[in-house]
């Protein structure tokens, strides 16, 4: 399946610090083009998700507009796209 320009990053939390496996050990952050766009998309699906285990869209801090799914794996998928001011 191919959608858009994809871009990849996944992230490892090891150490004392890091989560139990299956548990956010891992979180992966896909680069998307419109955010909101993908969430219309994909809310029928998400609707099914337990509650609490999607958030946003939302406009974070650093400069990027997301959409953060708690996988039934306990990893995280965050659908991310730059706020262009």
């Amino acid at each position: 399946m191919q959608r858009e320009t994809v871009g990849f990053r996944i992230l490892q939390q090891t150490g004392d610090d890091g989560a139990p496996p299956g548990n956010r050990r891992f979180a992966y952050y896909i680069d998307v083009r419109d955010v909101d766009q993908l969430y219309a998309e994909l809310k029928p699906k998400l609707d099914k998700l337990p509650k609490g285990d999607v958030y946003g869209p939302v406009d974070q801090s650093y400069g990027q507009r997301e959409l953060l799914v708690l996988a039934p794996d306990g990893n995280l998928l965050a659908f991310g796209q730059a706020i262009v001011k």
